[in-house]
């Protein structure tokens, strides 16, 4: 497995709240969670609309946001 290269660079200019989501979303890509959690399939939903690995990574960013609440992903619904 190729070792995982990120760079932090800090910035006077200007912060952001999401910049981490970048380094997780990198560190979680490494885990392979998505392509284990597609395996899944509940009773009468072979075939959701929206999938496991959907929902897991979404929380998980609402999570690493300091964000508990999943309805806290409405202003995030269509990215």
């Amino acid at each position: 497995m190729n070792p995982i290269r990120f760079q932090l660079d800090q910035s006077l200019e200007w912060l952001t709240a999401h910049s981490g989501l970048a380094l997780i979303g990198l560190l979680l890509s490494h885990t392979r969670i998505a392509k284990r959690l597609i395996r899944y399939a509940l009773p009468g939903a072979q075939h959701p609309t929206v999938t496991h690995p959907d929902v897991i990574l979404a929380y998980l960013g609402l999570l690493c946001q300091g964000k508990s609440n999943f309805d806290q992903i409405e202003p995030s619904r269509e990215d």
